[in-house]
């Protein structure tokens, strides 16, 4: 494979372009190990100097680490989540060419809680409908999602909330949208039963989002979600 010297592109930003399509394509997973600089020279017919400026170049980017002695590695694409809008983890996956999934853990009505009843607009001794989900990007396990909203929601427990997004479910079915009003971010260990969903260790360093929306059309509280996600699997910004 050779690269265009007659381009008024440089060769490095041409490597890099070549090595982003080959990443993108799948020729080299999330986290496998790139060709050596004498192999990538070899392959691409340029000088050392040219692969070098354009691995700089990736790691730059964050689409690569570069490790003492070990070799350089493709790093995770993260699912990049905008916390100051209600964006669904369907969309998040989608961005990367991640394959979103989900699996109805639990669901049912249960008594709301104390901070239910705040954020909901509830009263002592009302329901909840809840829905637990387990979240995959490309069939690995990375966040447990909890969400509560109040008992005119009860239709959601007759869907089927397997491998799709809630948030489309409401909005092109029931014509519900959220705007989101309040969000929290937490660094934690994960609950037993969580780190379990997510096979990972007892303990092991999560994220905890909580947050809430308004129905946009009323503007009355409409849901209230607890989220678990590996901090690794995320880039969180505003």
């Amino acid at each position: 494979m050779k690269l265009d010297s007659q381009n008024a592109e440089p060769l490095y930003m041409q490597l890099v372009r070549s090595i982003q399509a080959d990443i993108a394509s799948g020729k080299y997973p999330d986290g496998s190990r790139l060709p050596s600089e004498t192999e990538f020279s070899e392959i691409y017919h340029v000088s050392r100097i040219t692969v070098r400026s354009a691995l700089k170049a990736l790691a730059e980017q964050e689409s690569i680490v570069r490790l003492q002695g070990k070799g350089t590695f493709v790093l995770q694409r993260k699912l990049k989540r905008n916390l100051s809008l209600a964006t669904s983890f369907t969309e998040a996956c989608r961005e990367i060419g991640k394959v979103p999934g989900a699996k109805l853990v639990s669901s049912g009505i249960k008594p709301a809680s104390i901070t239910d009843q705040q954020v909901l607009n509830l009263r002592d001794g009302d329901n909840v409908v809840y829905l637990q989900r387990l979240r995959y990007a490309d069939n690995l396990p990375v966040s447990v999602e909890e969400d509560r909203f109040p008992m005119r929601y009860s239709f959601l427990l007759n869907e089927n909330l397997d491998d799709s997004s809630l948030l489309d479910v409401l909005k092109q079915k029931y014509n519900i949208t959220f705007v989101m009003e309040h969000r929290t971010i937490e660094l934690v260990y994960a609950p037993e039963h969580i780190a379990q969903l997510l096979c990972r260790p007892n303990k092991t360093p999560m994220l905890y989002i909580v947050s809430s929306g308004r129905e946009k059309s009323h503007d009355i509280p409409g849901q209230r979600s607890l989220q678990y996600i590996l901090g690794e699997s995320f880039k969180l910004y505003i």
